[in-house]
């Protein structure tokens, strides 16, 4: 507010200074004083006016002008012959800068203290009897540039005041309006993120934003919104704030009007008029708004759905509305992709849970038709054997033959269970060692001969998890393969394709195995869903069946396996 009427005094000097110099090349100066005076006090002015643009100013600014004004237009008066000279108005200049600084009062005192300067230096020139009706004149301007200027800069200094107070109100206003954006901005990510439930992450986004959206003295009801996400046939209404019942759950198939074009280039839309869209239209709940605004729900390059809110004003969404819809967009989807992990996490979670749970119900079954039963087996023998010792040493001693070759298959099948239970050659050998010392197990314990090919590139680039998974894959697909079709040969190769994807082949001969004894393939499928793999299972022409399971060893090789890019 003082750097404003500081300008208005350098403006002010600049036109009497201006106004002496014009006056002088008409009338002549008579002494080269006057010139240099009126040049000092051009390059003075000029030094007021570069530091008033860098905002610099001293403390006591006004006086030190209004001393060295004064002294200035003295020096004019003396030297152009006083009264009787060409600059004899030359006392307005103090007068300027007080009346723009000090208003009405400074004004006429400084006009008075002008008006009795010159009149001593007027004593000079001309008889003292002279000087009252020479000064009058001069003194009479004085005082009224000292009135009208003062009046004139005690309103300007009112209305600047009032412009800069309404200044500062708005600026702490706009600044009120943001730090409520932003804690409020701050509850819709804090609520957002204290849930990992898919629907109550729409409704708090919907709920949240409607209010940060709103003015403080409006009400929140004004304010719909809704989530649209991708479904069968287009985009189905996920959840709604404010919208007809009958809207939730409508699809709309994203084909024309705004949501086309929001869809095609992934930009935000905004719709002056919901019941002239070709879609929008279709929600009764927009029936009653003039405006709708709509954003993508883009995670990287995939676009998941639509956020749009809409209100009865068609003026309602502006620039700073439309980017706290942005910001609440961008913290939805990322509220989304938690708690679609959270849902992909639980989901595996119960899947691993369920495959432990069938694994230990196959392995209590292996254990019950196995070993058990040929233990149970083996002290029948015996106790036949003791009974024939006594009538018949040589049947008892054929029996003995017998019990000895159950035992040691018994021992050789509980050694093959120990060993794919825990093979500690996967942790130090590989899974191609793995999978040769599989061979010699299912040899001995099954008569299964097994041709294992295995690639060391496959491996490489494979975590000790993966090839936990796939060591026992392949277990499973023998032991399948051996008691639903009796294979007696088997073949398992294990080779890179393009550097991104292991593929895992099993082929076996004899019958082909029928049907899911035991939820063997259950298992088969659950394991190769653990490794974001692809299972499939095939009969060959020759008999027996060939397994192929496709391992990504990135994400992005995940995503072409499930796009069906093998």
């Amino acid at each position: 507010m003082r750097a404003d009427i500081a300008a208005y005094a350098i403006l002010s000097r600049w036109l009497v200074l201006l106004a002496a110099a014009a006056q002088l090349a008409l009338t002549g100066a008579g002494v080269l004083t006057i010139p240099l005076l009126l040049a000092l006090a051009g390059l003075w002015n000029a030094w007021l006016s570069v530091r008033w643009l860098q905002g610099q100013r001293w403390r006591q600014q006004t006086a030190i002008e209004l001393i060295v004004d004064f002294a200035i237009a003295l020096a004019l008066f003396y030297f152009s012959r006083t009264v009787l000279g060409p600059l004899v108005w030359i006392g307005v200049l103090p007068v300027l800068r007080a009346a723009w600084s000090l208003g009405l009062g400074g004004g006429l005192a400084a006009g008075l203290g002008s008006a009795a300067a010159f009149a001593a230096l007027a004593a000079i020139d001309v008889p003292v009897a002279q000087i009252p009706l020479r000064m009058l004149l001069p003194a009479l301007a004085f005082l009224a540039v000292g009135s009208i200027l003062g009046f004139l800069g005690r309103q300007a200094d009112f209305a600047l005041q009032e412009q800069h107070e309404m200044a500062e109100y708005k600026r702490l206003e706009a600044t009120q309006r943001q730090r409520e954006r932003n804690e409020a901005l701050f509850n819709i990510t804090q609520q957002m993120n204290a849930s990992l439930v898919y629907e109550q992450v729409l409704e708090i986004a919907l709920d949240a934003g409607s209010k940060a959206l709103m003015e403080s003295h409006e009400n929140v009801a004004r304010t719909l919104g809704g989530v649209l996400l991708f479904d069968e046939g287009g985009l189905r209404l996920a959840a709604g704030r404010g919208l007809a019942a009958q809207d939730i759950g409508r699809v709309l198939p994203g084909q024309a009007g705004a949501l086309a074009e929001l869809l095609q280039h992934g930009e935000p839309r905004q719709v002056p008029n919901p019941l002239a869209d070709e879609e929008l239209k279709l929600l009764a709940g927009l029936h009653n708004t003039q405006s709708v605004y709509a954003l993508p729900l883009v995670a990287g390059l995939d676009l998941f759905g639509v956020l749009f809110f809409a209100h009865p004003d068609a003026d309602f969404f502006d620039p700073e509305r439309c980017e706290l819809a942005g910001l609440i967009a961008r913290q939805l989807m990322s509220a989304l992709q938690n708690a679609q992990l959270y849902e992909a996490l639980t989901e595996e979670k119960e899947r691993i849970a369920h495959l432990q749970t069938q694994a230990r119900q196959q392995l209590a079954r292996n254990l019950h038709d196995g070993p058990t039963q040929n233990v149970a087996a083996l002290a029948m023998r015996i106790n036949l054997a003791r009974r024939l010792l006594a009538k018949d040493p040589a049947a008892a001693g054929e029996e003995l033959f017998k019990i000895e070759d159950l035992a040691r298959r018994t021992t050789k099948e509980m050694r093959h269970m120990l060993f794919t239970l825990r093979p500690q050659v996967l942790e130090t050998g590989g899974l191609g060692a793995a999978l040769q010392d599989l061979a010699k197990h299912v040899q001995e314990s099954y008569g299964l001969a097994v041709d294992v090919q295995a690639d060391p590139a496959a491996e490489t680039r494979m975590d000790q998890g993966k090839q936990t998974l796939l060591f026992s894959i392949v277990d499973q697909a023998l032991t399948y393969a051996q008691r639903q079709g009796q294979a007696r040969h088997a073949r398992v190769q294990l080779a890179p394709l393009d550097g991104s994807i292991t593929l895992l082949t099993v082929q076996t001969d004899g019958p082909a195995p029928e049907g899911n004894a035991d939820g063997e393939l259950d298992i088969l499928h659950e394991r190769t869903n653990l490794l974001n793999g692809v299972l499939r299972m095939d009969k060959q022409a020759e008999g027996g069946m060939q397994l192929r399971v496709w391992v990504p060893l990135s994400e992005q090789a995940a995503e072409r396996l499930r796009r069906g890019e093998l």
